[in-house]
């Protein structure tokens, strides 16, 4: 089974369904007496993941039939297999950055454990009133139902996101505005001291806003259509 638990018996003999899974006891119900079928689970080691395991145990309706009719199956049984691996770390390589308006900035997620690699991705959350976007890979990140952010994590459990700060026609020069990303699920490893990188962008007059842009290109239009209306009149 692939969550590393073995079903076995001493006393009882197990068929399994390669198909389905389900395990089948090879002994009529009558030959129990009302006496209890004893099974042993034993939670084998697993060393490809840091994750608890939870396993359900089930009657199957189709097995339960005698010759008077169905037998009721009771509830299932719930197990859980707790992972004693240490659990990865997960966290921001630094805590702040400071961009300036139009500029862009590399920022790191790093995880430290023997298995990083098995942590796979994180969701982050952005917060803030500084107009930035986040890239990885040249893309920015996908969007999750509930807001968040999805971060892949390469197979050592590391990840380099490109943040940019937009043009901000209300950040005057000198100005800043700030920006938090937060680390908010690490798929079940543990969530590092610098889960929070703060990002503060700074306004520089230099960098025209995309209104400004529009207003120029206005303006040349309107020289140039005047320049030719007077050419017309006095060529």
């Amino acid at each position: 089974m692939d969550f590393a638990l073995r079903i076995w018996s001493e006393t009882e003999t197990l068929l399994r369904s390669e198909d389905t899974g389900a395990i089948t006891i090879d002994k009529d119900l009558r030959g129990y007496n009302g006496q209890p079928a004893e099974l042993r689970l034993t939670a084998c080691e697993d060393t490809s993941d840091y994750r608890d395991t939870t396993v359900t145990l089930a009657f199957e309706a189709a097995s339960l039939q005698t010759p008077r009719g169905t037998v009721a199956a009771g509830p299932p049984a719930v197990i859980t297999v707790r992972n004693d691996d240490p659990v990865p770390v997960v966290e921001f390589g630094s805590r702040a950055l400071r961009i300036d308006e139009g500029k862009s900035q590399t920022v790191a997620i790093v995880t430290d454990g023997e298995l990083a690699g098995a942590v796979m991705h994180v969701a982050v959350e952005v917060a803030g009133d500084a107009r930035i976007s986040i890239q990885q890979r040249d893309r920015p990140l996908d969007a999750n139902p509930d807001g968040t952010h999805a971060v892949e994590l390469s197979a050592s459990g590391n990840a380099v996101l490109t943040v940019l700060a937009a043009g901000d026609e209300t950040l005057a020069d000198d100005q800043t505005k700030t920006a938090t990303v937060q680390i908010v699920d690490a798929n079940g490893a543990e969530i590092g001291d610098v889960d929070t990188l703060t990002l503060t962008v700074s306004g520089i007059t230099s960098v025209p806003a995309l209104p400004l842009i529009g207003l120029l290109l206005q303006a040349l239009l309107l020289t140039a259509a005047g320049a030719r209306l007077y050419r017309r009149r006095h060529g």
